[in-house]
């Protein structure tokens, strides 16, 4: 049965993916995603991202090398015992924020856990476990009202003597929960994903998502530090629900959240890039092309006909095989997740699992 199971996995070759070959040639210098924009800087969340997309495209060797660059710079050589360092600087040669990021970890450790399953490999395993293990026992604590929920990092993220928290709804993917706790993980994945739709419901009235937000005596609290808008980070989080699996009842329900964004960007003719999540009209200024690949996984569940819209708007920003003008790192990644979906590129099934796409079809 084992052998019958990895005959139709090797069977499985993924299609040439356009976007990825040059994402890889333009953006990754020995086993480093580079982000041009910030001073050639590189985050454990690029690392992890990258991983990820490597792994779909069936390109193992790109993921070892990220893997070994991510262990050596981010983690002093060991990530079965340390979570990986968030920021890394190119002019110092060292990790400047020791802090790991909550959102970054748990895509390495899934990464992990399904490259294992995928190339039938041990140590990939190991490494997961140990991963979603740190995340456990460092990122996941109590919140009074709340329950189980991810810190966006272990130090600094308690608020007022611990009586608040702050928390970023993005960094909760809930494929990710989903497969961890799936996967029976040690740790209480499954109620993290329940109090995640439950964040999410309080933390978008309206069916706009904010960056951050505090939680505080049993509700969510607008962030005086970092107000109510929602631009770079909330685009992820109708990202994430739209990707879920077609038949899952979660899905559904998170789709319901976020319908007013692309109402809004229907009513204005083109998508905004900040968005005040308690009061929708104030939208400033105009999405770049990665806020347009995110909700394209939206837009094609809702056989709306705003999915050629966006993707004409899209697909007018691409230059020499990427997005934008200068191309940023993150338009681009955002583009892999978003325009990779729809072309089936990849998908999650309902355990969590990803199911890479494959020449001839699915």
């Amino acid at each position: 049965m084992i052998a019958a199971l990895l005959a139709i996995s090797a069977a499985c070759t993924p299609a040439p993916w356009p976007l990825w070959e040059q994402f890889r040639t333009h953006f990754i210098e020995s086993g480093r995603v580079v982000d041009a924009t910030s001073d050639r800087r590189t985050t454990s969340e690029a690392q992890a991202y990258a991983m990820f997309f490597a792994l779909a495209a069936g390109d193992r060797t790109t993921f070892d090398a990220l893997l070994d660059w991510t262990q050596k710079q981010l983690a002093r050589g060991d990530l079965s015992q340390r979570l990986p360092s968030w920021h890394w600087d190119e002019s110092r040669n060292a990790v400047v924020d020791e802090n790991s990021a909550s959102d970054a970890d748990l895509w390495l450790a899934y990464d992990l856990l399904e490259a294992a399953r995928i190339w039938n490999s041990p140590a990939y395993d190991r490494l997961a476990r140990s991963l979603f293990a740190s995340v456990s026992a460092k990122e996941i604590v109590e919140v009074p009202g709340l329950g189980t929920m991810l810190l966006p990092g272990p130090v600094g993220f308690l608020l007022e003597n611990g009586h608040a928290v702050r928390l970023n709804p993005s960094y909760l993917a809930p494929q990710l929960l989903r497969r961890a706790a799936t996967a029976k993980l040690p740790g209480h994945w499954k109620e993290l994903e329940r109090n995640s739709e439950r964040l999410l419901a309080a933390a978008m009235p309206n069916g706009f998502a904010p960056d951050w937000i505090v939680w505080r005596d049993g509700a969510v609290a607008v962030d005086a530090e970092r107000g109510s808008l929602g631009s770079f980070d909330a685009i992820r989080i109708y990202l994430w629900a739209a990707m879920l699996d077609a038949h899952d009842p979660l899905r559904a329900r998170l789709l319901k959240f976020d319908a007013p964004v692309l109402a809004l960007a229907r009513a204005r003719g083109a998508l905004p890039e900040q968005i005040d999540a308690q009061q929708p009209q104030r939208a400033h200024g105009r999405a770049p092309p990665g806020f347009l690949a995110a909700l394209l996984p939206d837009a094609n569940a809702r056989g709306s006909e705003q999915l050629a819209i966006l993707r004409a708007q899209l697909d007018a920003t691409l230059a020499d095989g990427l997005y934008g003008r200068p191309p940023t790192y993150y338009d681009q990644v955002l583009a892999l997740f978003g325009a990779g979906f729809v072309e089936h590129r990849f998908r999650f099934d309902r355990d969590g699992k990803v199911v890479p796409g494959c020449s001839g079809g699915r």
